[in-house]
């Protein structure tokens, strides 16, 4: 059984707070990273095209949903190779 785990926020909006609980059930980590890295043939039929390369590349990852939390310190490992120039 996959465990998911049960958040419990408080929503701030013009019409007051609002406490919200819900169940974790996917989270995405979405970013950018930069230029075609990976994606040579993609961007290369992109090119063919006549579309201009991107400057970034959308990329978009599944994460545990055991990882979710609401706490104000998290433990973050460091890279296991060095972060690419942008």
């Amino acid at each position: 059984m996959v465990f998911q785990p049960e958040l419990s926020l408080v929503v701030e909006g013009p019409d007051g707070r609002v406490p919200l609980s819900f169940v974790v059930r996917h989270i995405v980590c979405a970013g950018y990273e930069p230029g075609p890295v990976g994606r040579g043939r993609h961007i290369q039929e992109l090119g063919s095209l006549g579309i201009a390369r991107p400057k970034e590349v959308p990329v978009f990852s599944a994460v545990a949903s055991y990882l979710a939390t609401t706490e104000q310190v998290i433990e973050v490992r460091a890279p296991s190779r060095p972060a690419r120039p942008r």
